[in-house]
């Protein structure tokens, strides 16, 4: 059997390493949550990063092609559109404030 002496002594190494387990926990568990932050803090800079380069890519893409395209498929789209509109005779055109206008657009 254990004398009082004992048992308090082994109380407190108990209490020690608690202590000391504590600490390694809480560390451990600071240590995680720091990099989770850093980790999810680099992914959203990824992939602002890569969501900018997609449309800086294909506003220049869309500028080399509209670069290509000739003036005259301007012109004639152009026309094409502007002849549909001349057809429409000018009092079904109205003034595109009237409520006849916009109940039938």
């Amino acid at each position: 059997m254990k004398t009082t002496d004992e048992l308090i002594k082994e109380k407190r190494e108990f209490f020690r390493r608690s202590l000391n387990v504590k600490s390694f926990w809480i560390t451990m568990l600071m240590l995680f949550l720091m990099g989770g932050t850093i980790l999810i803090a680099g992914f959203l800079l990824y992939s602002t990063t890569v969501s900018r380069e997609f449309l800086v890519s294909t506003w220049n893409q869309a500028n080399a092609e509209a670069a290509v395209v000739e003036q005259a498929d301007y012109r004639k789209k152009c026309d094409e559109i502007m002849a549909i509109y001349d057809s429409i005779p000018e009092e079904e055109r109205g003034d595109g404030t009237s409520d006849e206008y916009k109940a039938k657009f």
